[in-house]
């Protein structure tokens, strides 16, 4: 079975995880979410309480095919604070599997590490974020599409990308037929 880490912290865009979360799982991809906070439970960008699945200190990166990064503010500045999950991503690229990182975390996550954008020439993020993406990664093309797939990079521009996203992410990893059917059945 296809396997995603999705990191929370406190300040995560809820709509961003809440569909990322459950268009995986709809797509038959187990999903195990881990707080990069000091404790499991978090407070999403909205107030909402969330309880993850496990510690990011408890995770091995190895067991994942897709590290999938929702936005929102604080949640990407803490995202990236993290250095366990900076090493995930790190990992998880050089493995060959799939990275991917929307709204605010292409600029401040994948950006805060050279090494997670290198020789990736197109990304894109939440369009207040296109400057500081820009300016991080001078190499990058950033693009104005909803959701872009560069290799095994894919990025996303905000709340109203994600169902884009997550089911981009679903076609990757599970197929174009699964991606299709859960589209037509959120009636997208």
């Amino acid at each position: 079975m296809v396997k995603a880490l999705c990191p929370v912290a406190d300040g995560t865009e809820d709509i961003e995880f809440s569909i990322i979360t459950d268009i995986l799982v709809r797509g038959g991809v187990e999903v195990v979410t881990a707080s990069v906070m000091q404790g499991k439970q978090v407070k999403l960008a909205r107030g909402l309480n969330l309880v993850a699945d496990v510690m990011i200190d408890e995770v091995d990166g190895r067991d994942f095919d897709v590290v999938a990064c929702a936005g929102g503010m604080p949640g990407a500045t803490n995202m990236a604070a993290s250095a366990k999950l900076n090493d995930i991503i790190v990992s998880m690229k050089g493995a060959g599997k799939v990275y991917a990182a929307i709204c605010a975390s292409p600029a401040v996550v994948f950006s805060a590490n050279p090494g997670i954008l290198e020789g990736v020439m197109t990304a894109t993020s939440y369009p207040a974020f296109h400057g500081k993406l820009k300016e991080n990664c001078p190499h990058v093309t950033v693009s104005t599409e909803r959701v872009v797939v560069d290799g095994k990079c894919v990025t996303s521009q905000g709340p109203g990308t994600t169902f884009d996203f997550a089911l981009k992410l679903v076609e990757m990893l599970v197929s174009a037929e699964k991606a299709a059917e859960i589209h037509k059945a959120c009636l997208l």
